[in-house]
């Protein structure tokens, strides 16, 4: 007896099935990567620089030279999506900060 072949609406039923569960996932869980992390830090430096109008250059190097790829491994190891989104929407340090109450 020889074997059914799938009909092609089985096929693609399974098909969007597996797509609807790859697509609904949950992302909170996400590791970012490290450009979203480099940008996390960059508008951290931007909020504490704001205000100061005198060598911001210079600050805001001396900011990220002092915070260096600590800052950024730090990100990527323990932010998640959620909280680089409301760091992202900040626009005071404090409200930045209240982002991630627990770090």
């Amino acid at each position: 007896m020889p074997k059914p072949k799938p009909s092609r609406l089985a096929i693609l039923t399974l098909l969007l099935c597996s797509l609807t569960a790859c697509a609904s996932r949950d992302d909170d869980d996400r590791t970012p990567d490290r450009r979203a992390c480099e940008r996390y830090v960059d508008h951290l430096i931007e909020l504490r620089l704001e205000g100061s109008i005198e060598d911001r250059a210079a600050h805001k190097a001396a900011l990220a030279m002092s915070l260096g790829n600590g800052a950024i491994d730090h990100c990527i190891t323990t932010m998640g999506p959620v909280e680089l989104d409301c760091v992202a929407q900040a626009a005071t340090l404090e409200a930045a900060r209240a982002c991630t109450p627990n770090r």
